[in-house]
């Protein structure tokens, strides 16, 4: 895996930690369509990390899609963040 890319989740993370009070982990819709190459074995290995790091912590919940007509008013209303791995 990446280093600067691990740093970066980790940075995010950092964040949401920070903001988090006791209670309901925090959602993360992980956001990895793409269109043209894929780099199939990065995108794998992202999620799988994102997974791990919202395992690890217990305050977040990643919710992992390639779904992109989920990206609108109602549906993001769940959540308190959107990444974006393109």
């Amino acid at each position: 895996m990446n280093r600067p890319f691990e740093r970066f989740i980790a940075a995010v993370c950092f964040l949401l930690f920070a903001s988090t009070a006791l209670g309901a982990p925090r959602r993360v819709l992980y956001l990895t369509a793409t269109y043209g190459f894929r780099h199939i074995d990065a995108i794998d290995a992202s999620v799988e990390v994102m997974q791990q790091i919202a395992r690890d912590s217990g305050v977040l919940e990643i919710v992992h899609t390639e779904d992109i007509s989920l990206i609108n008013a109602d549906y993001l209303r769940g959540f308190d963040a959107v990444y974006f791995y393109t």
